[in-house]
């Protein structure tokens, strides 16, 4: 089971972004999706968690079709990080407690159960001195991990993360993804996130997606999976873009004196 995404199309004001995009991964592991700009990558991941309707096409997590759950249904299944998260006048436990609102009845408010969560989450970050500060006094990489720790919250055994890295200086995308790494082998989850470098992919990804003119690629780890993924990504990013001997992508440049 997993995630099945079959004959995915998707259309935004009258342009087709997605055309017939059909793929499957499995429940456990980090995959990567990779395009240029405008390719749709945010489009699939919102459409996956049902934001935006699709023209046509079915998507289920474990064989349950996302189109016939309530939409607390689906934050119970799916985590959704955006690429930009709201400066808001929170603090970042009390942002992280949001994520217990699915399993919340009407009226009801979190608990003390769900702030211990909030903490446990936010020290596994290591942000746990951002605790007690507001979002809107945060930088953006800051509250991207801030809604990382909503997510764990909410523990959805599938995560969409758009661009949860772009905010993030070397080090702490390096910190971002260990970290992913392991919430995913503890919680046996799935995370799919887009990103831009594909060296991130390349490092951390058991499988990688690439989008482009609104269809995908589908590419697994494999011994040769550098010198795959290079041949794939070519027609994107130019002959320029190439595999070094020590399996890590760069551009061909003339460097200046």
């Amino acid at each position: 089971m997993g995630l099945s995404v079959e004959n995915l199309s998707v259309s935004l004001a009258g342009k087709k972004i997605l055309d017939q995009v059909s793929f499957a991964l499995p429940e456990e592991g980090i995959f990567f999706l990779l395009g240029p700009n405008g390719a749709g990558k945010s489009t699939l991941l919102r459409a996956i968690c049902g934001l935006i309707p699709a023209d046509s096409g079915n998507i289920c997590w474990n064989a349950q079709p996302i189109s016939k759950l309530s939409p607390q249904e689906i934050a119970k299944q799916i985590g959704y990080l955006p690429q930009n998260i709201q400066s808001v006048e929170m603090t970042a436990e009390e942002f992280a407690m949001l994520g217990a609102a699915p399993y919340l009845k009407w009226g009801e408010v979190p608990c003390e159960l769900h702030r211990r969560q909030a903490e446990a989450a936010l020290e596994l970050l290591g942000i746990s001195h951002l605790a007690k500060r507001q979002l809107n006094r945060m930088s953006g990489g800051e509250r991207q991990l801030t809604a990382l720790a909503r997510a764990l919250v909410q523990n959805a055994p599938l995560l969409l993360l758009d661009e949860p890295t772009a905010s993030l200086d070397v080090k702490r995308q390096q910190d971002f993804l260990q970290t992913l790494q392991k919430v995913v082998k503890r919680g046996q989850k799935a995370a799919l996130l887009s990103v831009h470098d594909p060296n991130l992919a390349l490092t951390y990804g058991d499988r990688v997606l690439v989008l482009r003119n609104g269809k995908i690629k589908l590419l697994s780890a494999s011994p040769n999976f550098g010198e795959q993924l290079c041949q794939i990504l070519k027609p994107l990013y130019g002959d320029n873009f190439t595999l070094s001997a020590d399996g890590y992508f760069y551009w061909k440049t003339e460097r200046r004196l």
